[in-house]
């Protein structure tokens, strides 16, 4: 706890005075329910006493105006409200007081309803007040039971369980004192406690809140580079593609000629060595033509999207021995170059993972276009995913979908990869028809 001269002491006594505030309020509004609730009861406890119902009925007349008008001040009042023990004393010796007179008149000592007051004596200890404010309420609530009992009924100070009954209630008095302030102890340090957790919570809330922004600025960075990279790599595969079918292509096509230029001087057994060079070449000329389409799929510009994810699909599914089947939708003909690149990739890479791990006898493959989005559905009917489907599973291209989830986020999509409906495993790619201006 900080020291009694620190500012937080004020927030903590307020923080007190308000919890008396509603603790007296809730035993105002207690009594007063008390006393006109129970008043039915009288008939039945005092039925021959018509003078003690008479005399309980003047109690709790005077009680529930009691009651009621601290109540009101308490609630309403505000000079008062900062002052509430202090407030609610007299209203309480007052009630007390009165109860005791009309008890006294009953019975004397040798009756338990002296003994019973004596219970009121414990009520104040629940509120979280000082040691002084207890002390006089202990003090103050005596006043008003010996006043009332004895005061107002003399006869009873000649009863010999006056003694003992004076020091049963300074007795309860005492413990009501010293188990007040040990509530009044448990509800400062409580109260220091939990502004202590409220303000470490804060400071853990402030740091989350910043680290959760490094994290998404370093996220950002992150998938900005490696846009970027996949950028690079897409243009050195075009620059690469184009020189070799620009360049290597053309010299092997000359070379050819050349060949067959040469072929036709020389005789039989010359010219059967340059048709062996010649087929050499040509296969030359298929493997260069074979690289540049896995660096710049050329299909994309000639068939656009749908007719090179077709022809994409039949391939891969002939060589593997797959059954196969391709479901396009929508106009293709107007789709961001990134776009459909992504999407031509993302298909790659789903079929690479169903020839490769899948153990699939079909795929399904579906590229469906609307006005604002590009979606690619493959679905296949193999071993599916062992682990949960929101990541990619080992064994089943885990860090080429990364890659690819990365990639369509990037484009401001998403990729989303779960158990097909009839098992095996269904990849969708979704992107926008449009990359978003951010990314351009």
């Amino acid at each position: 706890m900080p020291p009694p001269g620190d500012a937080a002491w004020a927030a903590c006594l307020r923080e007190l005075d308000a919890q008396t505030r509603q603790v007296i309020r809730v035993a105002a509004a207690g009594t007063l329910a008390f006393a006109l609730a129970f008043w039915p009861t009288d008939l039945l406890v005092l039925p021959d006493d018509p003078a003690m119902r008479r005399a309980f009925a003047v109690w709790r007349v005077g009680a529930a105006g009691l009651m009621g008008v601290l109540f009101v001040l308490l609630g309403r009042t505000r000079p008062v409200r900062g002052r509430a023990a202090w407030t609610a004393l007299p209203f309480f010796m007052a009630a007390l007081a009165l109860m005791a007179a009309m008890l006294g008149r009953r019975d004397g000592l040798d009756s338990p309803w002296f003994h019973g007051l004596l219970f009121f004596l414990m009520l104040p200890s629940i509120a979280p007040e000082t040691l002084g404010v207890r002390v006089a309420y202990a003090g103050g609530l005596c006043l008003a039971i010996v006043g009332g009992f004895f005061g107002f009924n003399p006869q009873n100070l000649d009863s010999p369980w006056l003694g003992s009954s004076l020091a049963n209630m300074l007795a309860l008095a005492a413990t009501s004192v010293v188990a007040g302030h040990v509530v009044h102890r448990r509800a400062v340090v409580s109260y220091f406690q939990g502004a202590r957790i409220d303000a470490q919570r804060a400071e853990l809330e402030a740091l989350n809140v910043e680290l959760d922004a490094r994290v998404q600025a370093q996220t950002a960075d992150l998938r900005a580079l490696s846009e970027h990279l996949q950028s690079v790599r897409e243009r050195e595969r075009a620059h690469l593609a184009r020189e070799l079918h620009d360049d290597l292509g053309q010299r092997l096509a000359a070379t050819r000629y050349a060949v067959a230029a040469v072929r036709r001087t020389l005789d039989p057994a010359g010219a059967a060595q340059l048709d062996e060079v010649a087929g050499l070449l040509g296969d030359a000329a298929q493997v260069a033509h074979g690289i540049v389409g896995g660096l710049r799929p050329p299909l994309l510009d000639a068939l656009g999207l749908h007719g090179a994810c077709a022809w994409l699909t039949r391939q891969v599914a002939e060589r593997a021995e797959l059954v196969w089947e391709h479901t396009p939708a929508g106009d293709d003909a107007d789709v961001d170059e990134d776009v459909a690149l992504a999407i031509y990739r993302a298909l790659q890479e789903a079929l690479t993972n169903v020839t490769r791990h899948a153990r699939a006898t079909r795929v399904a493959v579906a590229t469906s276009l609307d006005d604002r989005s590009v979606t690619l559905t493959v679905t296949d009917d193999g071993v599916g995913l062992p682990a949960s489907p929101a990541a990619p599973a080992p064994g089943r291209g885990g860090v080429g979908l990364i890659g690819l989830r990365e990639r369509a986020r990037a484009l401001g999509g998403d990729l989303d990869l779960r158990p097909g409906p009839a098992g095996g495993l269904r990849l969708l790619v979704r992107l926008p028809r449009r990359r978003p201006e951010e990314t351009a």
